[in-house]
């Protein structure tokens, strides 16, 4: 995080201002926007576990790098859907 130690170096230099619109600006749009918009829409509500996601997050960024951060949890979502519909066929039910 580096919007805090900037934050706090510019109300302890003088520009109080600028610190306090640093501070803001860090945890309204840097971390509200990231954890209640980008995040739910990268990761989804329900049908993959967390640890799943996880190492879906970080085995993308490193085998694709950056556009691993979006095809990671993506390719693993599509991989959790297709197994669940195999082993609803396998126990002889329908898809819905």
């Amino acid at each position: 995080m580096v919007w805090v130690p900037a934050g706090l170096y510019l109300l302890a230099v003088g520009s109080l201002g600028a610190g306090v619109v640093e501070l803001a600006w860090g945890a309204l749009v840097v971390v509200g926007f990231s954890d209640y918009v980008i995040r739910p829409r990268l990761v989804g509500d329900e049908g993959m576990p967390a640890i799943l996601t996880f190492l879906a997050l970080f085995g993308g960024l490193e085998v694709l790098g950056l556009p691993g951060l979006i095809a990671g949890p993506v390719l693993m979502a599509l991989a959790v859907a297709v197994l669940r519909l195999y082993a609803r066929e396998a126990r002889g039910g329908r898809a819905s």
